[in-house]
């Protein structure tokens, strides 16, 4: 006698799990604004088109939020910059304070200098910069913190 089995609860679980593996897989597509301030720091520094997993660069055919060391948010906006110990050197860009969801730079461990647009890094929230320029990054980060705090403070009428 033949035991006759149903395989299409089998069948719909495969499927299912296919289909949940390739959403894990996709990304959000990047900003076309943050992929050009992603390409256009990718110009002024040429240490970043050399890096070994995912180069910034035009002819490297995933998105920006794939490069190495980039950081996107779900809506496809870079929200960090992390590329402590990659032996970069020279100036940050002006251009990396253009990003407008941008809360993380992490750049410990390099030769780099900060912008002069620095202060204009208003959404900033965390700053790494360990082993890089000496004091400057610090306490420039410290007046925007203290600067946007204080303004939330008069915002919400808790300071005059």
């Amino acid at each position: 006698m033949a035991i006759k089995v149903d395989w299409s609860p089998f069948i719909i679980c495969k499927i299912s799990l296919v289909i949940l593996l390739a959403t894990c897989h996709s990304s959000v597509a990047i900003k076309p604004s943050d992929m050009l301030v992603l390409e256009s720091i990718a110009a002024a520094m040429p240490a970043l088109q050399q890096l070994p997993s995912a180069p910034w660069t035009r002819n490297f055919t995933a998105e920006g939020c794939l490069w190495e060391g980039v950081g996107c948010d779900s809506f496809g906006q870079v929200s960090t910059i992390d590329l402590r110990n990659r032996g970069l050197q020279g100036a940050i860009p002006d251009a990396i304070c253009s990003f407008l969801n941008l809360s993380a730079i992490i750049l410990s461990n390099n030769s780099l200098a900060l912008p002069a647009s620095f202060e204009n890094c208003t959404t900033l929230t965390r700053l790494e910069w360990n082993s890089n320029e000496a004091g400057r990054a610090s306490e420039l980060f410290d007046k925007m913190i203290a600067e946007r705090f204080r303004n939330e403070q008069i915002a919400s009428g808790i300071a005059p």
